[in-house]
């Protein structure tokens, strides 16, 4: 589970001692003959709604060559529907201050679309014409085209923003989670809007999709979706699975070069865990105290007792199959080895010493904190809901949360330290920085591969 789920009622008392418990409302769920799933979800505190469309199938469904279809498309939909221009579209959001928000991931495309109460029927006429009626037009296409690889470009300049891009294709190399989600600078110049619009018509499958109302809901909010989304064929290919990829067996280096570097940007990691891994609390708790707080391990090392850089953290990116888990930081040039010396030795550490009970416990207390005590927001209570129809969890994944928090011990933690977290002698090292000052430095850590930034793709 993401360690901030929000969208939840705190229904309980005192931290652990008693665990909270976290309450769903009741909501509907449906699921019609197409395939598609219905879910009404009531959060009635103020008069808002959100509505969020989940497809299955992001950009793991790119075609060879034209990485960032996607992504490219999806975005695209606001840009003429129906008989509106874009900028109809854009000055009807405007003027009912409604936000539309799309996004691409590996497994999934999204689109959300919240609004105040009493425009959720106009909302729903909008967003059913940008999903079934979509025009594509050439003259928006070329544009976002443009302007997609300018940012592409403009992105290589800032080595925080594009290392997750190196990462995943020198982790994953072939396998499908290698693949850039934005796409490249050549595979987005080589989309064509009859590439998008014969895309489109492939992702929007009635077996894919999950179509939620969530908040103020109006009466007859399900009939309206069915309505609107119900027809919808089922999908005439099946939906990307690929196998998990392997863990490293080696330890491995991708060095970026960029010439006038002051500092080294750092990732180091492996293949981590699913969506679905059991042991949810135990690697909560091991992930807050190794790299996911201000006092954890690898922050207390690298920032607060060498001042080797100005923040060093643990991310995990968590999809049906093991996504990426990483240490990520950067310091100055001179002092490269050092910070990654004491990376690879505070991840040893752990991997050997473990984590004790007062850690376990201060982490426990840590994530309970976390949990949000205030009024969450529709659009929030509708993702987490669809997110569990999407990973196919049962309700248990959040309602439970708290009680297997509570049960985590320093043996459970010991446990997935040794089976989920990177080996450092087996781990993928990508490095962004200046080549002609590092490159002996990362020689020293196994195998290097070496590209230049200003080269196009990742």
């Amino acid at each position: 589970m993401k360690l901030l789920t929000v969208a939840l009622t705190i229904v309980a008392t005192s931290a652990l001692a008693a665990p909270p418990g976290l309450r769903l409302p009741d909501y509907e769920s449906e699921t019609l003959a197409s395939g598609a799933q219905i879910l009404v979800v009531p959060h009635r505190e103020v008069p808002l709604v959100s509505y969020s469309l989940l497809l299955r199938g992001g950009t793991l469904t790119d075609p060879p060559g034209k990485e960032g279809l996607t992504a490219l498309t999806v975005e695209l939909l606001r840009k003429g529907a129906g008989d509106r221009s874009a900028t109809d579209i854009a000055s009807l959001l405007d003027s009912y201050g409604m936000s539309l928000n799309t996004n691409a991931d590996l497994t999934g495309t999204a689109i959300a679309l919240d609004c105040l109460a009493a425009d959720a029927p106009l909302a729903l006429a909008v967003l059913t014409d940008l999903v079934l009626r979509p025009t594509f037009p050439k003259d928006e296409v070329d544009k976002l085209k443009t302007r997609v690889i300018d940012g592409l470009k403009a992105a290589k300049e800032q080595p925080q923003s594009v290392i997750p891009l190196y990462f995943a294709r020198a982790l994953f190399g072939d396998h499908a989670y290698g693949r850039p989600t934005t796409g490249t600078e050549a595979t987005v110049a080589s989309i064509t809007a009859d590439d998008v619009a014969a895309h489109w018509k492939q992702l929007l499958a009635g077996d894919r999709l999950i179509a939620a109302i969530g908040g103020d809901v109006p009466e007859g909010a399900g009939k309206s979706l069915a309505a609107g989304f119900g027809g919808i064929a089922r999908g005439a290919t099946p939906v990307p699975n690929p196998a998990p990829a392997p863990r490293a067996t080696t330890r491995r280096v991708l060095l970026v070069d960029m010439p006038d570097a002051v500092q080294t940007y750092f990732w180091i990691g492996d293949v981590g865990i699913s969506q679905s891994f059991s042991a949810d609390a135990a690697f909560d708790v091991v992930r807050t105290a190794f790299g996911g707080r201000f006092t954890s391990m690898l922050n207390t090392e690298l920032r607060i007792k060498t001042g080797l850089t100005y923040g060093a953290r643990l991310t995990l990116e968590q999809l049906e199959g093991p996504g990426r888990l990483a240490i990520t930081s950067f310091t100055a040039t001179e002092k490269t080895k050092e910070a990654l010396d004491l990376a690879l030795a505070t991840l040893a550490a752990l991997k050997t010493k473990y984590l004790d009970a007062t850690v376990v416990s201060s982490s426990k207390a840590y994530i309970a904190g976390q949990v949000p005590t205030t009024l969450e927001t529709a659009h929030a209570m509708t993702q987490a809901i669809v997110d569990l129809h999407r990973f196919g969890q049962p309700k248990s994944q959040l309602t439970e949360y708290f009680t297997r928090l509570d049960a985590v011990t320093p043996a459970t933690t010991r446990a997935v330290i040794d089976s989920d977290f990177p080996d450092p002698s087996r781990v993928v090292i990508v490095l962004i920085g200046k080549a002609s000052e590092i490159a002996a430095i990362a020689a020293t850590y196994g195998p290097v591969e070496t590209k230049t930034l200003a080269d196009p793709g990742f």
